[in-house]
């Protein structure tokens, strides 16, 4: 059971203006703009006693554990956020099934208006669950390490369709929404990346890749694709991936309220396909009322951004896209036409 005066005092010092009434504590609510305390937590775990506790918002009804709540704002580990509040271990999707059943007539209400639940393609598993000595979980840490990315968001399937594909979450409220293979080897004959079938009701245009949560609408650094957008999330911006080269309805309204930094590949070739897709998107951007737009593309030396990252380090890139980035002008639209940028 989480202690109330031990939670009292987590809150207090990250949020300042608390309010408490009977079992409750309330804060100004993480999840949107909020300055009426909308976010209700119960340390006792309301009327089931959920053992780490629960919180509500009822602006956005976001339901989860205390637990939860303290890894979102502290940016720290199941086991970090155990030891802040002093409490012991909990496998944290049996608990998290817990609070939803807890708030079961508002999901009902809920589920009738959002289509079917997307899964995992069968046989797939997480990757850092996976036993060391295991031969899936070896191949693919090999992978992802020699892309200096890490093991404990991304999923491999070994069997099926999806057979040696690291597959990529796409998550939405904390649920998963979308999912991206990628091949561990690529073969001349399989496509690199392969998605959920379509038959699934939701496709690669109607979803954007965020690598996590972003609470504070600003920059938000556009990439091609996921990986990049992890490098980019690695060097400490916030990112986002497009999954290719175009951007269509539902994508452009995820944006709205952020300012856009379109970072495209850099395509040593005589095609230049990373600039004229940034070009197509800026104005795209531009026609939706967009009216600040920024860009910035790897050095010419780097393909793309993950490639720099593998190359260089989390700081450089950091570095090299604050102090390169510039907004996309009448000038930059004559450059690009012009295939001169």
């Amino acid at each position: 059971m989480i202690s109330f005066e031990k939670f009292l005092n987590w809150a207090e010092s990250r949020f300042g203006d608390v309010k408490v009434r009977n079992k409750e504590i309330k804060i100004n609510s993480i999840f949107c703009e909020d300055y009426k305390h909308h976010l209700y937590c119960n340390p006792s775990g309301g009327k089931n006693n959920l053992p780490y506790g629960a919180y509500r918002c009822w602006k956005t009804d976001r339901t989860g554990s205390l637990v939860s709540l303290v890894m979102i704002v502290d940016k720290c580990s199941f086991e970090e956020a155990l030891e802040t509040l002093d409490s012991t271990d909990l496998n944290l999707y049996v608990l998290q099934e817990k609070i939803e059943n807890l708030f079961s007539k508002n999901n009902v209400i809920i589920e009738q208006n959002v289509k079917k639940k997307i899964d995992f393609p069968p046989f797939t598993y997480k990757i850092s669950e996976l036993n060391e000595n295991d031969i899936w979980r070896t191949d693919a840490e090999i992978y992802l390490s020699s892309r200096k990315l890490p093991i404990d968001k991304f999923y491999i399937c070994t069997q099926g369709d999806y057979k040696n594909r690291i597959v990529i979450p796409y998550y939405l409220n904390n649920e998963l929404v979308y999912w991206n293979a990628r091949l561990l080897q690529d073969k001349k004959n399989s496509p690199k990346y392969l998605g959920p079938d379509k038959s699934c009701g939701i496709g690669k245009s109607d979803v954007i890749y965020f690598p996590k949560p972003i609470y504070n609408k600003s920059k938000l650094y556009i990439t091609e694709g996921e990986l990049d957008a992890e490098s980019i999330s690695i060097s400490g911006l916030d990112s986002a991936a497009i999954g290719g080269k175009s951007l269509e309805e539902k994508q452009i309204e995820f944006l709205r309220g952020y300012i856009p930094v379109l970072c495209f590949d850099t395509d040593n070739k005589k095609i230049d396909a990373g600039g004229e897709a940034l070009l197509k998107i800026a104005l795209t951007l531009k026609s939706k009322g967009f009216s600040d737009i920024f860009f910035v593309r790897p050095p010419l030396k780097f393909k793309d951004w993950n490639k720099m990252l593998v190359e260089t380090n989390p700081k450089i890139v950091n570095n090299y896209i604050l102090l390169n980035e510039k907004p996309f002008d009448d000038t930059t639209e004559l450059k690009l036409k012009l295939n001169k940028m």
